[in-house]
């Protein structure tokens, strides 16, 4: 049973709820509905972002961040059966939208390099070859 308080709105009184909105609650929850429906618009038009391994080794692992941020998605690679890229293959990206990013790539060997400022766009595939690898781990 709700909570009655009488409120008086000049000359009369009347019973009324104690009950403030919660605009910034309202307001986050807007912001994400908004965000899954573009995102389910993007997966819809079948919109597509991959890599192309044309480095001299198979991947193993390939973890992204977007330019600005300091949070890396999951591992790209994880759920591939038998858990490598090899050369000339391709790899779809998955929750990545298009824009600048830095990869961090380790090869079959245990070996951490790092691909910076790539632009990954929309229904293409990057390549990724030798030589954007830098900062190498040996």
């Amino acid at each position: 049973m709700a909570i009655l308080a009488t409120c008086s709105n000049q000359r009369t009184l009347h019973p009324c709820r104690d009950y403030q909105p919660n605009w910034l609650f309202t307001g986050a929850a807007l912001l994400i509905v908004g965000g899954l429906m573009a995102a389910a618009r993007g997966a819809e038009s079948g919109e597509s972002i991959a890599l192309r391994n044309l480095t001299s080794v198979p991947i193993t692992q390939v973890y992204i961040l977007p330019a600005g941020q300091n949070t890396f998605s999951a591992d790209q690679i994880a759920l591939i059966p038998g858990g490598a890229v090899d050369h000339d293959e391709i790899l779809k990206l998955t929750g990545i939208s298009p824009g600048r990013y830095l990869l961090r790539v380790t090869d079959n060997t245990g070996r951490v390099c790092w691909v910076r400022n790539i632009i990954l766009e929309a229904n293409q595939v990057v390549p990724v070859q030798d030589k954007d690898l830098t900062d190498c781990d040996p």
